[in-house]
Parts: C-alpha cells; sequence; structure tokens
C-alpha cells in the first residue's frame, strides 16, 4: 500500500468489509491504518471503547464467537483487533472466518508483521468474499515528501517550498516516528511560515559525545558542571543540545506510553544509546512524562528564538534555560 492510500483503504474496510488483514514491515503505517479504521468505522465518541483486543496465538474458533457475541449497551459497533498474526492458521480458525456471517456492526481486523504473500493466513483472508488484505510496504522518500506536504496542508500551516524534501531527507520512514516529529514544528510559537531555519534545533545532526553530554547535565541539572561549561559553550549550542537531547527522552517516553517494551523503546533511538549513559537516562526518562518533555522543548525553542532576536543574551538565557529545566 502506498502512504497516500492509507484514507482510501481505511474507509474501503471500515464501510466495506467485516474481515480484513493487514501486515508488512512499517509499524508505522500498520498503526496509523488501524487508527483510521477505527476512526471511520466506530461512531465519533465510541473509538476507545469499540475495540476489542486478542494475541493472534490466543484465538480460536470459541474464543473469537464470543467476542463476536458479546454486546455492548454503550456502544453499536465492535471492532475486533487480532494482533501478531503468524503466517500459520490452524484448520478450525479458518474454517470458522470462512464461515462468518457478514455483518456491518463487526470488523476482524489481523494485524501481523512481515508474511509472505503465499503464507496459509494471507492465502486464507485472501479467498474470503468481501475481505481485504493490505500489505504496508516502507514508504518511499517521494512519498514521506508528500505525506507532510498533507500534514502541514490540513492543518493550515504554511512552509516554504523546500521543508517536505528537507524533512523527508531526515526523518526516516516510519510514519510513528514522522508524526512525533511533525508535532514538535506545531509547538514552534508565532507559527506562521515554517522554514528549514526555524526547525534546525529540533533536527540537529550533531551527535557527538560532547553534544549529548551537554543535554545530559541540563536534564540532570548538575549545575557545578553546566558552570564549568557555560563561559566556553555558545548558548544557541547549548539549547539545542538540550533539545536533542529532549527530543530522545521524548520518543522512547511515547513508545512507552503507548504500551512498548523499554527496552525495545531504547532501540528506536538513532544513534544508539550509549551503554555508559543508560542508567542516567533511565533516571531521567523515569521522573518525567511526554507531556512535561514536550512543555520543555516548547521553552527551548522559545529561548533560542529570543537569543537570535537579541531579547536575551546569553547570560540571561542560560538564566531562563534553568528555570525552565527545573
Amino acid at each position: 500500500m502506498q502512504i497516500m492510500n492509507i484514507e482510501r483503504d481505511a474507509k474501503i474496510i471500515a464501510s466495506g468489509s467485516y474481515i480484513s488483514l493487514i501486515y508488512g514491515r512499517d509499524e508505522g503505517m500498520i498503526s496509523l491504518l488501524v487508527n483510521k479504521i477505527a476512526k471511520y468505522f466506530a461512531d465519533p465518541f465510541d473509538v476507545a471503547d469499540c475495540i476489542s483486543r486478542v494475541k493472534y496465538q490466543d484465538v480460536s474458533p470459541a474464543i473469537l464467537s464470543d467476542m463476536i457475541r458479546e454486546r455492548s449497551l454503550f456502544v453499536s459497533k465492535k471492532l475486533i483487533l487480532i494482533y501478531e498474526c503468524s503466517e500459520s492458521i490452524n484448520k478450525e480458525l479458518s474454517s470458522f472466518i470462512k464461515g462468518m456471517d457478514s455483518t456491518e456492526h463487526t470488523l476482524v481486523l489481523f494485524v501481523g508483521g512481515e508474511l509472505k504473500k503465499n503464507s496459509a493466513l494471507v492465502k486464507c483472508i485472501s479467498e474470503i468474499k468481501g475481505a481485504k488484505v493490505v500489505p504496508c510496504y516502507e514508504a518511499q522518500p517521494f512519498e514521506i515528501e508528500q505525506y507532510i506536504k498533507k500534514y502541514f496542508q490540513e492543518r493550515n500551516i504554511f512552509f516554504k517550498v523546500d521543508l517536505p524534501q528537507y524533512l523527508a531527507s531526515i526523518l526516516g520512514n516510519n510514519l510513528i516516528n514522522i508524526n512525533q516529529e511533525l508535532e514538535k514544528i506545531l509547538l514552534l510559537p508565532n507559527l506562521k511560515e515554517v522554514s528549514i531555519s526555524d526547525i534546525e534545533g529540533l533536527y540537529t545532526h550533531d551527535q557527538s559525545a560532547d553534544f549529548f553530554k551537554i543535554g545530559e547535565l541540563f536534564c540532570t541539572k548538575d549545575y557545578d558542571a553546566i558552570s564549568n561549561i557555560k563561559n566556553t559553550t555558545d548558548i544557541i549550542q547549548m539549547l539545542r543540545a538540550i533539545c536533542y537531547y529532549i527530543n530522545r527522552l521524548i520518543k522512547v517516553k511515547v513508545c512507552i506510553e503507548n504500551g512498548q517494551h523499554l527496552e525495545k523503546a531504547i532501540l528506536t533511538l538513532h544513534p544508539p544509546l550509549f551503554f555508559k549513559s543508560k542508567n542516567i537516562f533511565l533516571s531521567i526518562l523515569n521522573n518525567v512524562t511526554a507531556k512535561s518533555l514536550y512543555s520543555k522543548l516548547s521553552n527551548m525553542i522559545t529561548i533560542e528564538k529570543m537569543v537570535k532576536q537579541g531579547i536575551l543574551d546569553s547570560s540571561a538565557a542560560l538564566q531562563c534555560v534553568l528555570h525552565c529545566m527545573d
């Protein structure tokens, strides 16, 4: 599936199918597609309540039958999400889903990772009349560029013509990560027309150990160490180091708050977390929320703008930074 077809496929599955399969390598695209299917399938205020989840390894005809028959007094539709699907399917479950009655009130959605097109599960669901099978491949750079343009346009955000291409070149192709990074741009103060220079502090490529250490010092509030570097380190470099470190904290924290295991969430960091810094990073992570991190990030961006505009000198900016990190 191409990234720009997400809306189309979500509407087709939500309105014209009672059983479907989504699979592929791109977890971000799968997650976004599932969320949009739920949005189009359920009543606007019932999305969270209409979803029932079960692991593929735990599902059986009896369990699935009970889930389908179960009715709620509060929601009229039911989306049954069967996740972590493997390539195989036993005869009993295959016979059951092929014999299911079509209903507009229930949607059974199988979700898997990398499955072969000729695997038993893919073949089984492909043979069911009205079912839709959607493979989610990693998006290409030009698709990401179009997606970013649409993201800004839907939010009435004006942007310089070269911005989408720049962002597509540095954000990778995981839609979960891309959405998280684009949300940070929405935090920019006085947002009118976004240019590359406006976001350089958010997406700096300086990944040296010293750069990482500066961010760590401010996040751990090591005032003695900060005092030692304040006269030898440019305030803009400090601010960007802090933003870089906070961005990494946000990335892991959001993954955890979305139900991902800690160690798997840490593996999403690029470059990887240096093992000597891991305990300090986790200590900071355990004492913050994603919301508080986004607030700190917004403050750092505002302070940098005020420095560039000549409103704050280096000394005043540093005091603002220390105050915002408390």
